[in-house]
C-alpha cells in the first residue's frame, strides 16, 4: 500500500494536467472563434477587425431588412387607386353626359343637366330647365313673365329702354323721346305738351291746391305752405 501511493499521486497529477490542458484548448477555440483567424498577428487586431466587420455587416443587414419591412408596397397601392379612382365618372368615360354622384347619366334631366363629364347641375334650383344639356331660362311669355321679354329673357319692363308688361316684347321708349310709365311708353310731361303742371309724367290742370302749377312745371302742394292755388300759383 505504501508503494502504490506515490504511483497513484503521479497518475492523478498527469490526469489533472491533461484535463487542464484540454479544457484550456477547448475553451479557447469555442470561446473565441476568431482567434484562429488572427493569423500572424499576435495582438488580436485581425480578430477584432473581423468581429467589427461582422458586427457592421449585421447592423447594415438588419437596417436594410427593417427598411424593406417598413416600406409600403407603393406599386400595388397606386394600381388599386387607379382602378377605383380613375375608373369612375370623368370626361373620358362620360364625354356626352354628366357625373351625378360619381355615376355617368345622360345629362338631359332638369335635375341632372350637363355634358363633358362635368358635375351635373340642378336647373330647377335656379328656376331654369335643361335644354341641350345646358340650364336655360324658360321661354319668356305671358305665362312666365310679368314684365316684358328682351332677347328671350324676362325683365322688369319699367325702364325707358325696356318698357312693357304681360310678357310682351320690351319697347325702347327713349328712342321715341318718351318715357316708361306703368309698362307703357308715354310722352314725358313738359312745357311742350302740358299747359298745367306735371306730376311725374302726367299732365294736370295745375289749378288744385294740392297740385298747383303751369307751363309744364312740376306741380306744387300749396297746402303744405298754408296757401291756396290761384292761376297756377300758391297764394
Amino acid at each position: 500500500m505504501r508503494r502504490l501511493a506515490p504511483a497513484r499521486a503521479a497518475v492523478s497529477a498527469l490526469l489533472g494536467a491533461a484535463v487542464v490542458a484540454g479544457g484550456c484548448a477547448t475553451g479557447s477555440v469555442s470561446g473565441d472563434p476568431y482567434l484562429d483567424d488572427g493569423g500572424s498577428s499576435g495582438d488580436g487586431t485581425s480578430g477584432d477587425a473581423a468581429r467589427g466587420s461582422n458586427s457592421s455587416g449585421g447592423s447594415a443587414s438588419g437596417s436594410s431588412s427593417g427598411v424593406r419591412d417598413a416600406a409600403p408596397d407603393l406599386g400595388s397601392g397606386m394600381e388599386a387607386g387607379d382602378d377605383t379612382g380613375g375608373g369612375g365618372c370623368d370626361s373620358n368615360s362620360c364625354a356626352s353626359g354628366c357625373c351625378n354622384n360619381g355615376t355617368c347619366v345622360a345629362g338631359t334631366s332638369n335635375t341632372a343637366c350637363g355634358s363633358g363629364g362635368f358635375l351635373c347641375q340642378d336647373c330647377t334650383s335656379i328656376n331654369q330647365t335643361c335644354k341641350s344639356r345646358v340650364c336655360t331660362p324658360p321661354p319668356c311669355n305671358a305665362q312666365t313673365c310679368q314684365g316684358c321679354c328682351q332677347g328671350g329673357m324676362c325683365v322688369g319692363g319699367t325702364t325707358d329702354t325696356a318698357c312693357g308688361k304681360g310678357g310682351g316684347a320690351c319697347v325702347n321708349c327713349a328712342a321715341q323721346s318718351e318715357s316708361c310709365s306703368g309698362g307703357a311708353c308715354i310722352m314725358p310731361c313738359n312745357a311742350n305738351n302740358c299747359i298745367g303742371c306735371c306730376q311725374g309724367n302726367t299732365c294736370l290742370s295745375g289749378a288744385d291746391d294740392t297740385a298747383c302749377g303751369q307751363a309744364g312745371q312740376a306741380c306744387v302742394d300749396c297746402t303744405q305752405m298754408g296757401a291756396s292755388c290761384f292761376c297756377g300759383f300758391c297764394f
